[in-house]
């Protein structure tokens, strides 16, 4: 990642840089910094459809992660996490 990092903050306009960084950043779990890292590619290039399905699939990913969805065995532990968080 901070190899990334430095890489990014030396050509803060590279796509691929910024890809890797996006990438890397994703794989730590580090996700409204890869989604920023995807948005910034897409205000490079609106035409990328692959850096607006990243900062999607990043939400989606840090939503599971919250939700604790990535560790239910079944639907009901889905269902009772979500009306624990609703809860408060």
């Amino acid at each position: 990642v901070f190899a990334f990092q430095l890489a990014v903050q030396g050509d803060p306009k590279n796509k691929e840089f910024l890809k890797g960084y996006a990438e890397a950043l994703g794989t730590k779990g580090d996700y409204d910094r890869a989604r920023e890292c995807w948005r910034k590619i897409y205000e490079l290039d609106p035409m990328d459809s692959h850096a607006r399905s990243m900062m999607t699939q990043s939400d989606t990913q840090k939503l599971i992660e919250r939700s604790g969805m990535d560790q239910a065995k079944s639907t009901v532990e889905v269902k009772q996490g979500y009306e624990a968080s609703v809860k408060g």
